[in-house]
């Protein structure tokens, strides 16, 4: 997966880089109803290329790892709260029990992924793979 970036930061044989993050509507947003904010994401990558502050720059993250992180952050959550549901039903608990149990697990889910965040990050590290008008 490739996108364009824009450094923010270099430290040591890293670099904060900023990404337009792409909207579901292809960037039309005057045309869509949906309102969202074009927000923009700042990743940590490789810096092998010595890329400097304000370059426009190409970085690269593996597709397998971005759809694995994806499926941790939306999809496990989900499997949590369902599987133990069906699970505290099918050992006999009335349902306002499974709903509670379920919820419970569901929100710990979260907990455990905010402390295992910065694993996943570091997981995700992509690299600079192209510098853009480099002027020297």
């Amino acid at each position: 997966m490739r996108e364009n970036a824009v450094v923010e930061s270099v430290q040591g044989e890293y670099a904060l880089v900023k990404v337009k993050r792409s909207t579901a509507c292809g960037d039309s947003c005057a045309t869509c109803s949906a309102q969202c904010k074009n927000q923009n994401s700042r990743i940590e990558v490789e810096n092998k290329l010595g890329a400097r502050v304000g370059e426009s720059v190409v970085i690269e993250m593996k597709t397998s790892k971005v759809l694995k992180s994806a499926f941790i952050v939306y999809i496990l959550p989900l499997i949590i709260l369902f599987g133990t549901y069906f699970g505290a039903d099918f050992l006999g608990y009335n349902e306002t029990i499974s709903v509670i149990c379920s919820l419970v697990s569901f929100f710990i889910t979260f907990i455990v992924l905010h402390f295992v965040d910065k694993r996943i990050k570091s997981s995700l590290a992509g690299a600079i793979v192209e510098i853009n008008n480099r002027t020297l």
